[in-house]
């Protein structure tokens, strides 16, 4: 039998996959307590038992997929802001950053979770073309996001070719 902090783990991991199903198939408006505890199979007593608030479970849904996307980087072998550009320009979430940037805009205090991830991104990037990468990935990431134009599909590959030169570049 597991051990209460690997079921607390287990738990709290089912939570957020049934958090983050939820917000990629029917949006923030569907992230109550009470539609993630239906959606993980759990009693909403005890979903709150591991978080007592939607800010809370938001807060750890948050740090959860912003920790996923930071071990990424940190796996690649590339330089971080290289890593960044090649991994920070496609929305691979099916609709989960949209739910999590409406979640921020709901709870801006969430946001500081948010905050931090950025400020260590920014300090790990090396240069001013690095920063201008970094950012420029950003708005190609939120582009895809939003469902704007951005770069042509012509073009984009040689935009991405591009912004990891700037990335591995020094001023």
């Amino acid at each position: 039998m597991p051990s209460n902090p690997e079921r607390t783990a287990t738990t709290k991991t089912a939570l957020l996959a049934a958090a983050t199903n939820l917000l990629r198939s029917r949006g923030i408006a569907a992230l109550t307590l009470q539609g993630v505890a239906q959606h993980a199979g759990i009693s909403k007593g005890a979903l709150t038992h591991h978080y007592p608030s939607k800010e809370a479970l938001l807060s750890d849904l948050l740090e959860h997929h912003l920790n996923a996307f930071n071990a990424t980087l940190q796996a690649t072998q590339a330089p971080f802001a290289v890593a960044y550009v090649r991994h920070g320009t496609h929305d691979g979430s099916r609709g989960l950053a949209l739910g999590l940037i409406a979640a921020l805009v709901l709870n801006p205090d969430v946001l500081e979770i948010a905050r931090s991830y950025a400020t260590r991104w920014q300090e790990a990037t090396p240069s001013t073309d690095a920063l201008v990468a970094r950012l420029a990935t950003d708005g190609l990431w939120l582009a895809d996001v939003l469902d704007l134009p951005s770069a042509p599909p012509e073009l984009h590959a040689q935009l991405l070719t591009r912004l990891e030169e700037l990335a591995g570049g020094s001023e």
